[in-house]
């Protein structure tokens, strides 16, 4: 029979807006925010009510409300995540003397350009926010019916702003941006703005008699207001021509073998995959198995029925032990683990037999085994944990019998190997979508691996099965699990090269550059850099110098820098076109990069203290793009590392003196652990080894100078 739970309240207060606890996914983020903006400094103690409302002004109704807000009627910096800093996500006038010093978003002019050159970057100088006020007197100065009516839309301001903002007590760093949960506030503001222009016209009246030019004066000057705004929006609001989203899903299911399974994750690498297959009809051979989802058994449920040309998943468990809390989870207890405890309680080695199973519990299992045991849903062999009704697998290492006579190995591009291991590792437990897993890769092989499997490259490395290193090969957008050892460094380059070259699409960027990419989208493109880049490696460690180059070609005709400006991704392609001797495009390309870079650091460097502590993770970036040249250019041009190296050194310098202690620690450990490996490599080059002994000593002189404790880690190493 249930009860009523009794609570205790012991942790009460007025009004209180902190809360997390250490169970909760954010956590740390949660309690960093609270200290940034609720003033929060001893974790121990409760926070008290200044602290929350300290919180509550800063964060929530501030940067949470206040922030979207003025992105509509006064500006928005740009279309970055805000996270806090001045670089990212905040609202901006266009009026240099407010947003520089007034609001402390740093020097504005010359501004980096990974702040400015961005189509989110929009300027209304004020100019809505101040109609929105003019209106708002107005209204208030009608008299009663005025006032009436200014309740009525305050209600509507208020309770569809403000109020969400007290009701959802949000924690710090949301996963998004939340603006649209206030838009309905925004819409009471234009009514304001609206009302605005009816007062301009009302004052105007009072100087102005005839009543058609002041109308028509109120009318140009006020139409200016639309404009202004119009013509800054337009850019980041036109979706003309991008076609990335649909793209990006059929470039998923183009990574994969026809009746392939292919496992997803989250919404990004899923909804599109859909969107594909139910709308466009693409691909729809392939079974696109979202690992979130399959948690539940009522998706299972649905995975195990025809799907268009796509078969059900290889399931064997009967319904009823895959429902329920049989098949929620099961216990990974192993051997060892049980022997180190019977230890610790002086259980003599000549009684384990006692305290468990000694037959069920082995180094190594066979999965087939485990399997068959699971899908009774019965499996508890006996141990000395209180395991409850939970099933139990009794070891953290599985192996498959791979039949090598009747595997296709040419199609996995793969050596043949007859055993193929599951290390579970540290894991203490595997849940219904990882058995599951577990369930196909057994049926799978008893088949011999006629029915491809693939994970998407976006899916969390924990329900890898710890196989990405042993079993996964690079086909574009997904990783194949194959059977045996995978060769090229993990990629199968005839499928992937196929896959990039020639199948895949580019979201319209081959035919418009200019197209407008939001945040997501950007990053989804360096996604494909990133995998191109592992192509490229591929196939010049194959020796296949020819292909290297037309992807390289491919990558950066379709990707360009204008349409998503080049990092270190960039940085990759300039160095593999250095080794393939494409030194003009390399140095075109390398000269792009370098130019932003400077800009960036060069707009960091006017920034007050407080301000560079601010950026700290944006110049770190910055300044480890230039660490990655320099080690670009340590193995092809000596003279542009030389001179890198002293530029890097200065700036390390530069930031000990100005508290970014941090960023110079980065610099000297990156040039003194180069300058090491570079030494010992150039051991027939006294010119070079020269060089790199004296960057070293160099480096070392300002660890002693500014930084004795990363200097005491190298005496240590030596």
């Amino acid at each position: 029979e249930s009860k009523i739970p009794t609570y205790k309240y012991s942790n009460t207060m007025l009004f209180p807006r902190m809360h997390t606890y250490p169970s909760e996914p954010g956590y740390s983020n949660h309690i960093q925010g609270y200290e940034i903006w609720g003033g929060v400094t001893d974790r121990s103690k409760k926070p008290t009510l200044f602290d929350n409302l300290k919180f509550l002004f800063n964060y929530q109704i501030n940067f949470m409300y206040w922030r979207y807000f003025m992105w509509n009627f006064s500006g928005r910096q740009n279309d970055i995540q805000g996270d806090g800093g001045i670089t990212k996500g905040n609202w901006i006038t266009g009026i240099k003397f407010i947003d520089g010093p007034i609001l402390g978003l740093g020097p504005q002019d010359n501004i980096a350009p990974e702040v400015a050159d961005n189509k989110g970057h929009n300027k209304y100088y004020l100019l809505p926010f101040l109609l929105g006020v003019i209106g708002i007197i107005y209204q208030l100065n009608m008299k009663q019916k005025g006032r009436q009516s200014f309740s009525i839309v305050f209600l509507l301001f208020f309770m569809t702003g403000l109020a969400i903002v007290l009701y959802l007590n949000q924690t710090p760093y949301e996963p998004r941006e939340r603006d649209y949960a206030y838009a309905g506030s925004f819409y009471a503001y234009a009514i304001w703005v609206g009302i605005g222009v009816a007062g301009i016209s009302r004052y105007l009246r009072n100087y102005i008699k005839n009543t058609t030019l002041s109308a028509t004066l109120v009318s140009a000057a006020c139409l200016l207001v639309p404009l202004q705004m119009a013509g800054q929006n337009w850019d980041d609001h036109d979706r003309s021509g991008r076609t990335l989203a649909r793209d990006t899903g059929m470039n998923y299911l183009s990574s994969v073998e026809p009746e392939a399974i292919l496992f997803t994750n989250g919404d990004n690498d899923t909804y599109p995959l859909w969107y594909a297959q139910e709308t466009e009809g693409f691909r729809t051979d392939v079974r696109v198995t979202n690992l979130s989802f399959l948690q539940t058994e009522w998706y299972v449920d649905q995975m195990l029925r025809q799907a268009y040309e796509s078969t059900p998943l290889p399931i064997k468990w009967d319904r009823e032990k895959y429902w329920g809390d049989a098949a929620s989870a099961a216990f990974v207890v192993t051997k060892n683990e049980i022997q180190n405890v019977l230890k610790q309680n002086n259980i003599p080695s000549i009684s384990y037999g006692q305290y468990y199973d000694v037959k069920a519990y082995r180094d190594s299992i066979p999965l087939k085994e485990i399997m068959e045991n699971l899908r009774t849903g019965q499996y508890k062999p006996a141990n000395p944990f209180n395991t409850g009704d939970t099933q139990i697998i009794p070891s953290n290492r599985l192996y498959l019998n791979v039949d090598t006579t009747t595997t296709d190995w040419a199609a996995f591009n793969s050596r043949p190997a007859d055993k193929m291991l599951l290390n579970l590792g540290e894991k203490s437990a595997l849940y219904r979508q990882e058995m599951m897993i577990m369930e196909m890769l057994a049926n799978i092989n008893d088949d011999n691996w006629k029915r491809p499997i693939y994970y998407a490259t976006t899916v969390d490395r924990n329900l890898y099965m710890n196989l990405q290193n042993s079993n996964f090969s690079l086909t574009g957008l997904a990783y194949q699990i194959v059977p045996g050892i995978p060769q090229s460094g993990g990629v199968n380059t005839e499928k992937a090269y196929d896959n990039l070259m020639n199948k895949f699409r580019w979201g319209g960027l081959e035919e418009n550059p200019d197209i407008y990419l939001d945040e997501t989208s950007r990053r989804m493109i360096s996604t494909f850099r990133l995998y191109f880049n592992q192509l490229i490696e591929a196939l010049i460690k194959e020796g296949k110098n020819d292909k290297a180059i037309a992807a390289l070609d491919k990558a950066t005709t379709v990707m360009p820098g204008k349409a998503v400006a080049y990092g270190n991704d960039g940085i990759m392609f300039a160095r593999a076109y250095y080794r393939l001797g494409e030194t003009e495009k390399a140095k075109r390309l390398m000269d792009e990069i370098e130019e932003r870079l400077q800009k960036n650091l060069s707009w960091y460097d006017r920034l007050t203290p407080r301000q560079i502590s601010n950026t700290m993770v944006d110049i770190y970036y910055n300044v480890n793009s230039l660490l990655l040249i320099a080690s670009v250019y340590q193995e092809l041009d000596a003279q542009k590392y030389k001179t890198y190296t002293d530029d890097l050194l200065q700036r390390a310098q530069t930031y000990y003196m100005q508290g970014a202690g941090y960023v110079g620690d980065v610099i000297l450990k990156d040039l003194t652990d180069n300058s090491i490996r570079g030494y010992y490599r150039s051991e027939n080059d006294t010119v070079q080894r020269a060089s790199e002994e004296a960057t070293m000593q160099q480096a070392l002189k300002l660890m002693q100078q500014f930084s004795p404790r990363l200097l005491e880690q190298y005496n240590k190493q030596q």
